[in-house]
């Protein structure tokens, strides 16, 4: 069974940051809470609600084995795209820090030049690619941040994959038929 799509997005992405940012000490798929420690340089993602564009000619993606007795099979379809909004808040110590961890994001999620964004395949969700492509970034800086001494940079994405729907279904089956014609008719 895969993961829900939302989950299985910020965590793909989660998962290639923390392996490219050697530095990165953490990572929280949520804003963190204010009683939480965190270990910096942490990250943190948050994903909007995703909105759904349904497909005109859904198509199979995947099918299982048919069970013989229901002629059924288990099959992913897909269906759709989903659009997300995501928000990276990168939580540092300094902003000497902060400016290094943007830079090593940048170099991280731009890894092709053209197209700039990055490109991940949703091991969690059927094996379907997803899309991220940077909209914008800020560095918060505020009288309470630094009397926390906590600086941060936040970083706006949007990300596509698409939609898949798991179901069980009634398959057409192939029948081999094994009919000669024969090579003169006896009218009499």
């Amino acid at each position: 069974m895969a993961d829900h799509v939302t989950k299985a997005v910020i965590e793909a992405l989660g998962a290639h940051l923390k392996e490219q940012i050697r530095s990165l000490n953490q990572v929280i798929y949520d804003f963190p809470a204010p009683n939480l420690s965190l270990k910096y340089p942490s990250l943190s993602i948050i994903s909007g609600n995703p909105t759904f564009t349904p497909e005109a000619n859904a198509y199979i993606l995947e099918q299982g084995d048919t069970d013989p007795s229901s002629k059924k099979a288990n099959i992913v379809k897909i269906v759709g795209t989903y659009d997300f909004k995501l928000q990276l808040d990168f939580w540092c110590r300094d902003k000497q820090e902060r400016f290094k961890i943007y830079d090593e994001f940048f170099m991280a999620f731009h890894q092709e030049v053209e197209p700039m964004g990055l490109s991940l395949k949703l091991s969690k969700y059927h094996d379907v690619w997803c899309r991220f492509d940077q909209t914008g970034y800020e560095y918060e800086d505020s009288d309470i941040s630094s009397q926390r001494a906590e600086w941060r940079v936040i970083i706006n994405l949007t990300a596509q994959c698409r939609a898949a729907l798991e179901k069980s279904e009634f398959i057409m089956e192939t029948i081999e038929n094994n009919l000669t014609t024969p090579q003169t008719i006896d009218i009499s």
